[in-house]
């Protein structure tokens, strides 16, 4: 009991030191989408969260509607969706800012299962699913952590496969990810997560992360991903 209690007076502590000291690049962030023709630029979404409750995930909008387009449940790599100032937001982070409202309110935490839409939540298998409904969702976890170059592992599929590579192979892996931390989530864990996560801001061609952390499923996927 004293590890949800001491992560979540953590989380309200630094989200609202994080709201502070962020507020003012939020707003600047905000005032350039604007002028960039974009005058919405507040992005919500609903995301699949605790006990598999659905709620409005906030974040700096980085992409574009294209008329007559089908809609993808992925992120492309290359994708034309993505504004040039979204390129900027994205690779920096900076569009993940709004969530330290979504912490406060208790919809996330710092570390956890990153959260994902219904549609691909849909796609893990079913143990996976109910150990996902356990626990409080996070900003930053070991899927994404790991999976920080997910644009270019798509890059090396076929386009017209890539939906099914992702929907087959990166959110099932993902998913393995997720059930590791459920089962090993410490504040250790925890700590390593968030410095690992600040570390690959300034060093994008870090090493296999995977390798610093102890039991992690062998996925095939971070060095040869089969062909599609």
């Amino acid at each position: 009991m004293i590890y949800p209690l001491i992560k979540r007076s953590a989380d309200i502590i630094f989200a609202i030191i994080g709201l502070i000291f962020f507020t003012p690049i939020i707003l600047i962030c905000c005032i350039l989408l604007i002028l960039s023709g974009e005058f919405s630029p507040l992005y919500r979404s609903y995301r699949v969260g605790y006990k598999g409750e659905l709620f409005q995930i906030f974040k700096l909008r980085t992409m574009r509607k294209i008329k007559h387009q089908p809609s993808v449940h992925f992120t492309d790599h290359g994708d034309e969706r993505i504004t040039l100032l979204g390129k900027v937001l994205r690779a920096s982070k900076l569009d993940e800012l709004p969530q330290f409202l979504n912490i406060l309110s208790g919809e996330l935490s710092f570390v956890g299962p990153r959260p994902q839409l219904p549609e691909i939540f849909q796609k893990y298998d079913a143990n996976t699913q109910a150990m996902l409904k356990t626990i409080k969702p996070g900003v930053t976890g070991i899927g994404s952590l790991l999976f920080r170059d997910e644009a270019q592992m798509l890059k090396r599929i076929s386009p017209k496969n890539r939906e099914k590579f992702y929907d087959q192979t990166i959110v099932t892996s993902k998913g393995s990810l997720e059930v590791w931390y459920i089962d090993n989530k410490s504040f250790y864990t925890d700590f390593k997560i968030l410095c690992f996560t600040v570390f690959v801001l300034f060093y994008t061609r870090a090493v296999k992360l995977h390798n610093y952390f102890t039991g992690i499923p062998d996925l095939e996927i971070y060095s040869s991903p089969k062909e599609y």
